[in-house]
């Protein structure tokens, strides 16, 4: 099992054998991985005498899931009430301070102009698809300044949730230290399921991710994130586009990609303390128009990533570009970029010796000091 603690990569070996038409379960010494953010099982198949490497899925853990569901499987109906299979809110104005769940067979109308206030860390379950907003006044889905909300998570179905002309704000996400088994790291989560965010405006959220996004269909449009704590947008697996979305007061990356297919058009960046655009784990990607000025790091392809971008200018980002290989069980990075203008950086881009970097169809070569430079990159 592949461990990662303070960013350090730990190995915890359990060398079980795998079953073949039944479940495998894999009993670890939880002392071993206390403190440990473990992310791959490494199956080893001696027949054939090679690797298997599989993404572990927390939100996906069984017990852990059920039990929230058993939990507050009733609560739902303290704050909407049902019409035709449809679940709207009870008021204009309603505040949820406990977490609930709502079931599949729904579907969540949260109205233009509505608000849903989220205290107590309050953060939402649900398996039926959600219609947020509308074209008139703007809906609210908020904390509070000194008692933030929890978020919300909508997965495991295949219908389409919307989210229009809404303010997202004061949000901390789901509060993993109950149970570090079950891992939600967004304060808006999508898992398995398809969305789409148009004139969304997500402002303070102290979550590892504003947005996280897992297995899922996405586009997000026309949307704006400020004063973000960590990530603003977090991909895993999932096929998606973004255009028209600017950041600001980014903590972490801007947008994170695992194993993803994203088309990105029409970005811009500002004081981004991290990467913009960070692609990892075989994610393919495109960019057109991006704009960023005063952020550390720019353009980044890594683990056997490929990004092909073009019409870009940045002013004041340290490194603009950089690939390299980051997690040995992955390939080398491929970044390709043509009609670019970059000004006032540390160095135009870092990358290690078998990754690629192509500017305007001429292929880099190695930098002086470039560990030194990828180790600001991945820091």
């Amino acid at each position: 099992m592949i461990c990662k603690k303070e960013d350090q990569e730990v190995v915890v070996k359990i060398n079980k054998i795998v079953n073949n038409f039944s479940d495998t379960i894999l009993n670890t010494n939880l002392e071993k991985i206390k403190g440990l953010k473990c992310t791959h099982i490494n199956l080893i198949d001696k027949l054939e005498n090679k690797q298997i490497l599989l993404k572990i899925d927390y939100i996906n853990s069984e017990y852990n899931y059920k039990k929230f569901k058993n939990d507050d499987k009733n609560k739902w109906n303290q704050y909407f009430f049902e019409k035709d299979m449809e679940l709207f809110l009870i008021g204009d104005e309603v505040n949820i301070n406990n977490n609930i769940y709502i079931p599949r067979g729904f579907r969540v109308i949260i109205k233009e102009g509505q608000k849903i206030l989220l205290t107590n860390g309050a953060f939402i379950v649900s398996n039926s698809p959600w219609t947020i907003g509308g074209t008139g006044k703007k809906t609210i889905i908020t904390g509070k300044k000194n008692n933030l909300g929890g978020g919300l998570i909508i997965g495991d179905n295949d219908e389409l949730s919307k989210i229009s002309n809404t303010k997202i704000s004061y949000l901390s996400g789901y509060n993993n230290d109950l149970n570090f088994e079950f891992l939600i790291m967004g304060s808006i989560n999508f898992h398995q399921t398809n969305v789409e965010i148009n004139h969304v405006d997500f402002e303070n959220i102290f979550s590892e991710d504003a947005i996280n996004i897992i297995r899922s269909n996405f586009k997000i449009n026309n949307s704006k994130f400020r004063n973000i704590f960590s990530d603003a947008i977090d991909s895993d697996f999932s096929n998606g586009e973004i255009e028209s979305v600017s950041f600001k007061n980014i903590t972490n990356d801007a947008m994170d990609f695992s194993g993803s297919i994203v088309e990105i058009y029409d970005s811009n960046f500002e004081n981004v303390a991290d990467k913009l655009v960070s692609g990892g784990e075989e994610s393919n990607i495109i960019i057109s128009k991006t704009k960023a000025v005063n952020s550390r790091s720019g353009i980044i392809s890594k683990d056997g990533s490929k990004i092909y971008s073009n019409n870009i200018f940045f002013h004041n980002v340290q490194i603009p570009f950089a690939a390299y290989q980051k997690k040995s069980q992955y390939d080398h990075g491929l970044l390709v970029v043509n009609d670019f203008k970059v000004d006032n950086f540390l160095v135009q881009y870092v990358k290690d010796d078998k990754s690629q970097i192509i500017l305007n169809n001429i292929i880099q070569s190695n930098i002086k000091n470039k560990k030194k430079m990828l180790s600001l990159v991945n820091q």
